[in-house]
């Protein structure tokens, strides 16, 4: 109850159907000489692997790579981490499909450990500072928390960033940025002259929540101004199983407990517990590693629980690395676009519901949760997979069950004393106007991911997929709301009906991630940057312009 008070988002209460959707994977397969998917034994499959991690380091180091989407129980997530380090001894994994800012390891591992921001804190606020963070699409019961602050408790709701999104009704104040320009408005707030700065003075204890898509540096700044005025920051990434990961961690440069690979001390606190030597030096996130990968530098590449093709920042550099890339491994529930194009190998993992483990939320909440239904015959949990691979190639975990990895990471623990936050990076330059625009990709709730393979009807209430733009831009190239306009950048493009906004920063355009047939991704260069053309291709229709709902405007 202290959690989401009986409440539950309309994905996790009926987005369940991917557990017997035609899409699972049920055995293991290999791709065979003529380019199909075969199935195979488990020990076919994993002793395929095992030789050609050891083909990869005759090869010489730095030829493996681990990629784990962020839903991950936490004990799967924490052997995901020993293992990579330990056996495979290499630091070059993440858990995060977007394109990170290189601040954002040394902002995670001081996060860990410290006093943040609650839901309680959320209710109890009487100003709430959003960064880079729609809600309802992202996080929906922290949502229902911040409909109820604003309407029991009349809190102050100021957004910022290049968009207001579905916190339009609530929302007291706007700071609008440019994308990546969150940080340098969340400093300016400490110091500034201005009603927002104002009320956090003088009411005092806020709740400042930042996104994963907030601008480099955003965490630091944010954790700045609940430091000056006696409030709380919080990190909210979107994914449930994203803040597991990051105790566990699961991204280069980051040990468990928000300890950091770069320092001695962590780093011999990491070693006490695993007994072995670990790199010395921070690894490859995921854009370096799809960028080596695309250029013949990486031999296998296991990706766990994450579907590249549409989830990457972007898909032109997901596709060349997979391409690329001699062994790919994909151990996952479903046969997304990533396992029937690219994997060698497939592993067939158990669903959330079909085992028991543990999670971590936003707030650091850590809960276990139980087997409800019993999944196919041959899938296995992702830890148990990790297990026998680690055997197989000479080592052992030291872990053969649940009890005995939550045991391990209690030990171990996290840092005495959380690192302190880095220093901010200068602000990016703004878009590059002269008819182009920054894309901004939206997250949506319901969309064309895995965990909504085969629910239909819950599909059917999904948002429509929409390009968002300011008024004046879409004046001033012709377009009214309704049109049918093209979203094009190089050869890619996307078919989309506008959505004319007044909240909306000039020169910014919003895209649906997920939700098209080629996700926003395809439209990326590969470096992620999101810049585009719009084309007028038809006018809308009275009818559909009488089914539209007017878009709100905060001053």
């Amino acid at each position: 109850m202290a959690v989401n008070e009986a409440w539950n988002c309309d994905k996790g209460r009926f987005g369940f159907t991917h557990l017997t959707d035609v899409q699972r994977i049920t055995e293991p397969q290999l791709r065979g000489e003529d380019g199909a998917l075969r199935p195979a034994s488990w020990a076919e499959a994993l002793l395929h692997i095992t030789a050609a991690v050891h083909a990869s380091r005759e090869a010489g180091a730095g030829r493996v790579a681990v990629v784990a989407g962020a839903r991950l129980a936490d004990e799967d997530a924490y052997l995901v981490s020993k293992y990579t380090r330990t056996v495979l001894a290499t630091d070059d994994l993440d858990h995060r499909t977007r394109f990170a800012p290189a601040v954002e390891t040394e902002e995670l591992s001081a996060l860990v450990g410290r006093e943040t921001a609650t839901y309680a804190d959320v209710e109890a606020a009487p100003v709430i500072v959003v960064a880079g963070l729609d809600p309802e699409e992202e996080v929906p019961i922290l949502h229902l928390r911040l409909h109820k602050a604003w309407r029991q408790s009349k809190a102050r709701i100021v957004v910022i960033g290049p968009h207001l999104g579905t916190l339009a009704d609530l929302a007291w104040r706007r700071v609008p940025t440019a994308p990546g320009g969150e940080a340098a408005a969340l400093l300016a707030l400490i110091e500034g002259r201005n009603e927002v700065s104002d009320a956090l003075r003088a009411e005092g204890a806020p709740a400042v929540l930042v996104g994963e898509r907030a601008g480099a540096g955003s965490l630091t700044a944010g954790a700045a101004l609940a430091a000056a005025v006696d409030g709380r920051v919080a990190y909210v990434p979107r994914r449930a199983g994203a803040r597991g990961a990051i105790e566990a961690g699961l991204a280069a440069g980051l040990l468990p407990g928000g300890r950091r690979l770069a320092d001695d001390e962590d780093r011999a606190a990491v070693q006490e517990v695993w007994h072995t030597e670990l790199p010395t030096e921070p690894g490859r996130d995921l854009h370096a590693i799809l960028t080596d990968a695309a250029a013949g530098r990486i031999d296998v590449l296991h990706l766990i629980g994450v579907d590249l093709v549409r989830d990457a920042g972007s898909t032109e550099l997901a596709r060349a690395a997979l391409a690329k890339v001699p062994t790919v491994i994909c151990q996952d529930l479903a046969a997304t676009g990533t396992v029937t194009a690219h994997a060698d190998v497939v592993l067939p993992a158990t669903g959330r519901q079909e085992r028991a483990g543990s999670s971590t939320n936003w707030e650091g909440r850590t809960q276990r949760f139980a087997r409800a239904v019993d999944g196919p015959d041959l899938v296995q949990q992702d830890w148990e997979i990790i297990v026998q691979l680690a055997a197989l190639l000479g080592h052992d975990l030291g872990v053969n069950d649940l009890e005995g990895i939550r045991a391990e990471m209690a030990r171990l623990g996290r840092r005495a004393t959380p690192h302190a936050w880095p220093t901010v990076p200068a602000p990016t330059a703004p878009g590059p106007g002269q008819g182009r625009f920054v894309a901004v990709a939206r997250p949506l709730l319901l969309d064309r991911g895995t965990m909504l393979a085969g629910a239909t009807d819950l599909l059917a209430t999904a948002r429509p997929a929409r390009v968002e733009l300011n008024a004046h831009d879409a004046e001033e190239h012709g377009i009214a709301d309704g049109d049918l306009v093209a979203v094009v950048a190089g050869t890619a493009r996307l078919e989309l009906v506008a959505e004319v906004r007044r909240d909306l920063v000039p020169g910014v355009v919003v895209l649906p991630a997920n939700s098209t047939d080629e996700p926003a991704g395809a439209l990326a260069d590969r470096d992620g940057e999101l810049v585009v053309t719009l084309e007028r291709l038809a006018a809308a229709t009275d009818a559909d312009a009488a089914t539209r709902a007017p878009a709100g405007e905060v001053a």
